[in-house]
């Protein structure tokens, strides 16, 4: 599949490696790595790219902003570039937040070869149309063309049918919208009418993970730096609090969640998600008592590395378990 040229845009080296192992090992071999905003823009202005895989929290503009540029900017070099979000942020509003702006597929780290196969094989399999509308710039939101079932068509204006091509695509966002048929120009360059699961097979998948797996050692320097800055940042807010060392702590359990769930630590990825949403949701500076809660984290998250606890079962469970406890008598 030398034909398919992938882009990945992702500033977390550790993942970014994950991510093209795993790519390399499904058969894709023109992968092109970028770690900012820019440099993203820049490799899709200067070369065909078939598909943009971004994260969120990208240097530069966010992954989101990124995308909002692609899709609705005059200057955009291809405003119907298929774009997978591939992410550590999972909520439900990040998740309507990236739909909303125009992403083609939406998939959370930790991430597997299964997961990401399978939105790669939505956009090359299943493409959808691709809307250019006054308030929204995108593929389709309606997969299969029709509203939910028991929701009412809230379209007030007919949309204009036309074919994909590249001009079309720079038609500026306004009334009446113009839906374009789904483009299946990624499905050309795999070659011929196979579907992908038949070119990359359950066999090539396996293989696939391994080369996610067999990164779970390396990952632990990545790791480690995540554990240190969390250490660190909870030092520092006990003394003052700090914007910077809050929002270095809520990227790295982010980075955490991510990293250690791909590498097969799950209890820490849940640990790191509970962390998370503890820090964006609950969390009161002038609160002491929350202090302690990060404190507690913190040890949780320690233990687990240095006693390789995987799963939340047993000493795990019951730590995740307290952990809940002390979020809920100390909101």
């Amino acid at each position: 599949m030398r034909n398919v040229s992938i882009l990945l845009a992702d500033s977390d080296i550790c993942l970014a490696q994950a991510v093209m192992h795993n790519l390399r090992a499904m058969g894709f071999s023109n992968i092109t790595h970028v770690k900012t905003s820019a440099d993203a823009v820049q490799a899709i202005r200067s070369q065909a790219v078939s598909f943009l895989i971004t994260e969120w929290d990208i240097k530069g503009t966010s992954g989101v902003e990124l995308v909002r540029y692609l899709r609705r900017s005059d200057e955009s070099p291809n405003r119907g570039i298929p774009i997978i979000m591939l992410t550590g942020r999972g909520e439900l509003t990040d998740v309507q937040s990236a739909r909303d702006v125009g992403i083609t597929e939406f998939v959370v780290k930790p991430f597997s070869a299964q997961t990401l196969f399978s939105r790669i094989e939505q956009i090359i399999d299943h493409p959808r149309p691709f809307v250019v509308a006054k308030e929204y710039v995108g593929p389709e939101r309606r997969r299969r063309g029709l509203p939910p079932p028991g929701v009412a068509d809230r379209r007030t204006t007919k949309p204009i049918a036309a074919v994909p091509s590249r001009e079309g695509l720079k038609t500026p966002p306004g009334s009446p919208p113009v839906i374009f048929a789904a483009d299946f120009a990624i499905r050309h360059q795999v070659g011929g009418n196979r579907p992908l699961t038949t070119i990359i097979t359950p066999d090539i998948l396996k293989d696939a993970q391994k080369a996610i797996d067999g990164m779970a050692e390396e990952s632990f320097t990545w790791i480690r730096e995540d554990l240190k800055t969390l250490q660190d940042s909870s030092d520092a807010l006990k003394k003052l609090y700090s914007g910077f060392a809050f929002d270095a702590m809520k990227a790295a359990t982010l980075s955490i969640k991510a990293r250690a769930g791909t590498f097969g630590y799950r209890m820490a990825s849940d640990v790191a998600r509970l962390f998370f949403l503890f820090l964006t949701t609950d969390f009161k500076p002038t609160n002491p008592r929350h202090l302690i809660v990060i404190e507690k984290h913190v040890q949780v998250l320690m233990i687990i590395f240095a006693q390789k606890i995987k799963e939340r079962q047993g000493v795990g469970a019951d730590l995740y378990v307290e952990l809940e406890r002390l979020i809920s008598v100390n909101r």
